[in-house]
């Protein structure tokens, strides 16, 4: 407060002053401001008594890039992540792969064991995060690998390296925001009852599990895929 910064009394976290605004998450601040030499003097300032680290500008925020393609329409990718995942897995020098996912996967209790070493649970969870973030197109096949974490086996390996060979030759695609100014929510909601009663073992709990995913349409945003089928007036979360 000394600083000249005032809390918002709508939003606790979001703090301004003149010519800057700071947002808070936990232990991360956004500082947004007309002229950079605003944001170069509250952070000389802090480092004076807090130890800081620059992330950079806004647009690669958390590791998504963000970039205006014209007045209205944003474009939300994360080449850093997929990158990492592909030298992770080793497929840089791989083919890659029209589609994330090519069949359906089940326990394999008495398949082949994992012929890599890379950390599977890893993987999986980086997976998780890119496709809640700017990849819906390899929701279902990275929610059919995280099912199998607790003991993967060869097919479920070979599952994850296909969808790293998908993002191999997608990795700089993303979602294209084009908002409008309508102003409301929607669910839509897929529920999936028991599906794998009796393709697998009826008799394994596993199997005989409800999923269940869900979109939501928020003030009438377009999110379009830049690969592949266009996906119209909608934002994404997989309620897997």
């Amino acid at each position: 407060m000394r600083r000249g910064f005032r809390q918002s009394a709508l939003d606790p976290y979001l703090f301004y002053s003149e010519h800057i605004i700071i947002l808070v998450y936990v232990d991360d601040a956004i500082l947004f401001s007309k002229d950079i030499i605003y944001i170069d003097e509250v952070l000389s300032s802090l480092k004076s008594e807090f130890q800081l680290t620059n992330a950079g500008f806004f647009n690669t925020c958390h590791g998504v890039s963000g970039n205006k393609i014209d007045k209205n329409m944003l474009k939300l990718s994360q080449p850093n992540l997929i990158e990492k995942i592909i030298k992770t897995l080793g497929l840089e020098n791989a083919k890659t792969a029209p589609t994330p996912a090519s069949i359906i996967l089940t326990k394999d209790e008495d398949g082949e064991e994992r012929e890599h070493n890379w950390n599977y649970r890893s993987v999986v969870g980086m997976l998780g995060y890119l496709q809640q973030t700017t990849r819906p197109d390899i929701s279902f096949a990275v929610h059919q690998c995280t099912r199998f974490s607790t003991d993967p086996k060869r097919s479920h390996e070979v599952a994850v390296k296909r969808i790293g060979r998908y993002l191999l030759g997608t990795k700089d695609e993303g979602i294209i925001f084009n908002p409008s100014n309508t102003s409301y929510l929607d669910c839509y909601v897929d529920a999936d009852f028991a599906g794998m009663y009796k393709v697998e073992d009826p008799d394994d709990p596993i199997n005989v599990k409800s999923r269940t995913g869900y979109v939501l349409y928020v003030c009438r945003i377009t999110a379009i895929m830049e690969h592949g089928t266009s996906i119209r007036d909608r934002t994404f979360y997989d309620g897997s």
